[in-house]
């Protein structure tokens, strides 16, 4: 998913709603601390049962933060005011595991990682007075910045370590800007929610914080688990399989578009199954925004198929031939083999710059719809097949449609 349409649809709804989650915390304060009191056991299970599915799930990160997170409930029960300290390490923990890779479950991983994450903790532990000391004259500015904004915020941390939280925050929202996955978003939200446990450690806070880590992981693990069966591994939309669990959704009227990439064996032959690639990602790129309210899918290698609710033949073929010359225009540039793996130091001029090649790909689509002698929707997918064999006849480039094939 490009990183623009991830950070619209996944990263800002989310911290949208661990702000408006966090407001509430303090708006409903009473109402919140006499319903959780009852249940103080309910933050640990959370965590209990988000770390017990990240296992599951071979996510190891998230099974450390959530055996972490519970660590800081389990020093607040014991002394309230430790826990602004553990916070600050499990902090610094989630700013480590943001850049390591989940590598499964397995004794050795499990020393490995648990030694780094002491190893960390105790570096901090050691160094952060002596940093502090050593760079308080030069953070003057930002100790009156932060006395003029609250005097009582820097009871709870030192500019030093508000320093330190910017720094890392900043650090994790590159990682997930480069790498834009939902663990790394949720890992980057943990370290957020987890500031706010500095700032307070009231415990109805520290439980309510814990219920919303153990929501946001378990969020992360089947929504991934969801991509990972519904969307095509490849090309980014929809898979078959989810085809399959759209078809019972749609009504007694919809439309069919079956299409394929003209001559994609020959295409794959001559230019390589990498270049092959790049183009089954480019036509699904340019089949997902089709206009006219149609749905694509990836059914299987280089054919595709778009669904288009409450919608005619008439209706869906203007907006199918728009799309059919938008894959046909588009210059697809070829990297030469003798291209270097690093960019050279000396830039050519455009005038010395070496030729590059280009290609195109066309696509054909057959097209049929529900009526009421044709109801099964593997019958209209077998007419949309039919119009497409008829579109290949045609010399391929084109649309037609079953009430094409009738009028013959």
């Amino acid at each position: 998913m490009p990183l623009k349409q991830f950070i619209y649809q996944r990263l800002t709804p989310l911290t949208l709603l661990i702000i408006a989650f966090i407001f509430t915390i303090y708006w409903q304060q009473p109402t919140l601390s006499d319903w959780l009191s009852p249940m103080e056991w309910l933050p640990y299970a959370a965590l209990c049962i988000a770390g017990t599915v990240a296992i599951s799930f071979g996510r190891t990160r998230l099974a450390f933060l959530s055996l972490l997170s519970l660590g800081i409930g389990i020093v607040a029960s014991e002394a309230l005011h430790f826990a602004n300290m553990a916070a600050m390490y499990v902090f610094v923990s989630a700013a480590w595991l943001l850049w390591r890779p989940d590598k499964g479950i397995s004794p050795i991983n499990l020393v490995w990682s648990v030694t780094e994450i002491a190893i960390i903790c105790i570096l901090l532990r050691l160094s952060i007075d002596n940093l502090a000391n050593t760079l308080t004259p030069y953070l003057s500015g930002l100790f009156d910045v932060l006395h003029s904004l609250n005097p009582s915020l820097l009871t709870h941390l030192s500019v030093f370590e508000y320093l330190l939280i910017a720094c890392l925050l900043a650090a994790g929202l590159l990682r997930v800007a480069l790498v834009p996955t939902h663990t790394h978003v949720v890992i980057w939200l943990t370290q957020c929610l987890l500031v706010v446990i500095m700032l307070d450690t009231q415990f109805y806070v520290i439980g309510m914080i814990a219920l919303a880590i153990s929501a946001l992981y378990l969020f992360a693990i089947l929504t991934d688990s969801f991509n990972m069966a519904f969307r095509d591994e490849l090309t980014g939309i929809p898979s078959r399989r989810a085809l399959m669990q759209y078809v019972p959704t749609l009504g007694r009227k919809y439309v069919v578009a079956m299409s394929d990439v003209d001559h994609f064996k020959k295409f794959n032959d001559t230019y390589g199954h990498d270049v092959g690639d790049q183009v089954l990602k480019l036509v699904a790129s340019r089949l997902n925004a089709v206009t006219g309210g149609g749905k694509a899918f990836r059914y299987g290698g280089e054919e595709f198929t778009i669904i288009f609710p409450r919608r005619s033949i008439a209706d869906v073929t203007p907006h199918l031939d728009v799309l059919r010359q938008t894959i046909a225009d588009y210059d697809i540039v070829l990297r030469g083999k003798d291209r270097p793996d690093e960019a050279p130091k000396k830039r050519h001029s455009a005038a010395d710059a070496p030729t590059r090649k280009t290609v195109n790909v066309t696509c054909s689509f057959g097209v049929a719809e529900r009526t009421a002698d044709l109801t099964d929707f593997h019958d209209i997918m077998k007419q949309a097949d039919i119009a497409l064999y008829e579109a290949k006849k045609a010399g391929r480039n084109c649309v037609k449609s079953t009430r094409d094939i009738k009028s013959k």
